[in-house]
């Protein structure tokens, strides 16, 4: 199968009934299983069916009636073909699946691309569900997502049923667009900028005909190709330097005929009929006729003189009324702004120059354009890019997050190839947690004591500490953030997160408001900053992640895009740790390693032990190890039997403990037998990986 079936309801497949985004990835690691064992089976389909019922019991959930055999399997398992999990009708796994099963992206990176696309037919008509439910909350200004709203949203499909509610909503978890409120599972929160979001959904084939769809998408490879499109090639490509003209214009926009406030939303521009004369780079700003009546959007123009012909975007679905095919030529017009204001009312534009309702184009005069102007951050934005000196020291500073194995080395490498030389009060430091907050980031007001009176103060953050020396230097500056997925970035970072898009010189695209950043900036540097809070080109932001630890929270793909991204290996040090002995063994902590990373890697096939579990060169501190003079050292060894053991157990092995030890192994067992351990012996520390190299040889 390909593209799914038309209904007269919303349909999810049933395989799985909550949990979709697991019952995914379990379906993805039983296919990739089945294909790294099996390359040339034929039947692979009986193979997924019963290593699927395996992968999705490790994720601790309760697998309902599926039973595991080919036939029930059969029966339910479109879902994969509907989120374009294969590639193929033999069951290969898409591009995109595949970097899930090697642990490149997690499955909430893979639903935030699909559902970007995702379409479903419903009465003949396709749909974005996705873009119909952002639109929704956008337009009622919700900042929470309920079943009963998706009842509302999709109220014109009559046959839903409860099911199929909670099946849309199920997927929705499965995204890093929303999340459960608490432990409730009837209400979602939103955990993206809706109208980012909006301008990235696919509209290719929203509300077209479900016959022309079909025979477009029939082909199951141009199917998944199709949903697997990156939301960068969804979203129209706006321009990096707005470069505009003195000339300013305000058109009449009739919502009765033309929507242009959902043509805009759904394709970030518009094609305007030419009933003036244009010319690129002129602004125009849109004043919305009744019921609304007043300026809402500001467009720049980006070409002129298109014909019917040449027009790029479709936009049939907008017009209520048939379009006037009298007009020859057309104007695109890029959306810069939008702006939902009383201040830029008809009654408030008439009392600062307009002399009555706009009917056609109108040039707009100083006077008019002096009052309009504050109300858009536009003209802010641009001023900022002429008067950015402040902001530019040495340049060239970027964000940039390091990742790889435990122990590999991040920290050590930050220190030591790019701090080495760097002053400390050039560095400031912090590490995410669970509980870290965006006031412990950016900073709060606190109560603190000054001559025997309590005061409330500003109490800065790391961020505004770093971003204050900054300010007070030409030098750079660093700011230093470990574990950066152990908490909840997005949230920690808040509004701060807008400043992470940079220029090539080193300082923010756009600046933010932040009250807390600018008083404590003009109280401690006498800068005023105010409405024009930037990271300077002399601030990097550097970041640690163990790849080990994505899924505690997964950085969803917005936040990473804003990052630079180097894998580490193993950092070089400045003494040799590998040649170090492992104590009571004749294993070398290099050997040692390696041996036990081989065992990962190979026990990894069958999913129950991740690649990402492995042991970095820095796993270890030195007092873990001995020198080879000195091996029965039975302080390092209970370090190491506390440190490193017990990682493999707890950790590593958490699914399966016989992967790496032998039956009767606990913790508490070695423990003991370390304590009778003779030191004119060597043990392999009740590894059984260490057994099976003896026994192979």
């Amino acid at each position: 199968m390909s593209f799914c079936s038309d209904h007269d309801h919303l349909y999810f497949d049933a395989l799985i009934r909550t949990k979709k985004a697991e019952a995914v990835l379990s379906l993805i690691h039983a296919t990739y299983q089945s294909w790294e064992h099996n390359k040339n089976k034929d039947n692979v389909k009986n193979d997924i069916a019963r290593l699927f019922k395996i992968s999705y019991e490790l994720f601790k959930y309760d697998v309902g009636s599926y039973d595991g055999s080919v036939k029930k399997f059969e029966s339910q398992y479109t879902i994969g073909h509907e989120l374009g999990i294969w590639k193929n009708s033999n069951l290969e796994l898409s591009d995109l699946a595949l970097k899930v099963a090697k642990n490149d992206i997690t499955i909430k990176d893979y639903f935030d691309v699909v559902f970007l696309n995702y379409i479903q037919p419903i009465d003949g008509i396709v749909i974005n569900p996705l873009y119909l439910i952002l639109s929704f909350l956008n337009d009622k200004k919700y900042d929470t997502l309920t079943k009963n709203h998706l009842k509302n949203i999709f109220s014109f499909a009559s046959n839903n049923t409860a099911n199929e509610i909670n099946g849309l909503f199920n997927m929705l978890i499965g995204t890093n667009y929303f999340s459960v409120i608490s432990n409730s599972k009837n209400e979602l929160k939103i955990n993206c900028d809706i109208q980012e979001i909006i301008s990235k959904c696919n509209l290719k084939y929203h509300k077209k005909n479900y016959t022309n769809v079909k025979n477009e998408l029939d082909d199951l490879s141009v199917f998944v190709n199709y949903l697997q499109t990156s939301s960068e090639e969804n979203k129209t490509n706006k321009q990096e330097k707005i470069i505009y003209n003195d000339t300013k214009w305000l058109f009449s926009a009739n919502p009765s005929k033309y929507d242009h406030v959902n043509s805009f939303k759904s394709n970030g521009a518009i094609e305007w009929h030419m009933s003036c004369k244009l010319k690129v780079g002129d602004l125009v700003f849109l004043y919305s006729t009744k019921p609304i009546q007043k300026i809402t959007h500001l467009a720049i123009v980006d070409k002129i003189d298109i014909s019917k012909e040449e027009r790029e975007i479709d936009d049939a679905m907008f017009w209520k009324v048939n379009e006037n095919s009298s007009y020859s030529k057309y104007a695109k017009l890029i959306l810069l702004e939008t702006v939902d204001n009383e201040m830029l009312s008809l009654e408030k534009l008439t009392q600062h120059g307009l002399n009555a309702p706009p009917q056609g184009p109108i040039k707009i005069d100083d006077k008019l354009f002096d009052y309009i102007k504050p109300f858009f951050n536009f003209f802010d934005v641009n001023s900022v890019r002429k008067e950015e000196a402040k902001y530019t020291f040495v340049g060239n500073a970027y964000n940039k997050i390091y990742y790889g194995i435990p122990g590999c080395g991040k920290s050590f490498k930050i220190d030591n190839e790019i701090l080495i030389n760097t002053p400390k009060e050039n560095i400031f430091r912090t590490t995410f947690y669970l509980d870290y907050t965006n006031s412990d980031f950016i900073g709060q007001i606190m109560p603190v004591i000054n001559e025997n009176n309590v005061i409330y103060d500003h109490i800065a953050g790391p961020f505004t500490k770093a971003l204050s020396r900054a300010l007070e230097t030409n030098d750079m500056v660093y700011l230093i953030i470990e574990e950066i997925n152990r908490g909840n970035a997005a949230a920690i970072f808040g509004d701060i997160f807008q400043l992470l898009d940079r220029k090539k010189e080193g300082f923010s695209n756009y600046p933010i408001t932040n009250e807390f950043i600018e008083t404590y900036i003009l109280k401690n540097n006498h800068y005023n900053i105010k409405n024009n809070v930037l990271i300077p080109s002399n601030l990097t932001i550097l970041a640690t992640m163990n790849t080990s630890d994505q899924g505690v929270f997964p950085l969803d793909t917005a936040f990473k895009r804003r990052w630079e991204l180097e894998r580490v290996i193993d950092a070089n040090g400045s003494y040799d740790i590998d040649n170090l002995m492992v104590p009571y063994t004749n294993h070398t902590w290099k050997e040692f390693r390696e041996k036990v990373n081989q065992a990962i890697q190979s026990k990894s096939k069958d999913g129950t032990v991740s690649v990402d579990k492995q042991l970095g060169r820095w796993f270890v501190k030195e007092n873990m190890l001995t020198s080879s003079d000195n091996i029965h050292n039975k302080n390092a060894l209970n370090r190491f039997v506390n440190n490193v053991l017990d990682y493999l157990y707890s950790d590593v092995c958490k699914f399966d403990k016989n992967k790496f030890f032998n039956e009767d192994y606990s913790f508490d067992h070695i423990c003991r037998i370390i304590d009778n351990y003779k030191e004119d012996q060597t043990y392999d520390l009740e590894l059984k990986i260490f057994e099976e190299n003896e026994n192979e040889q």
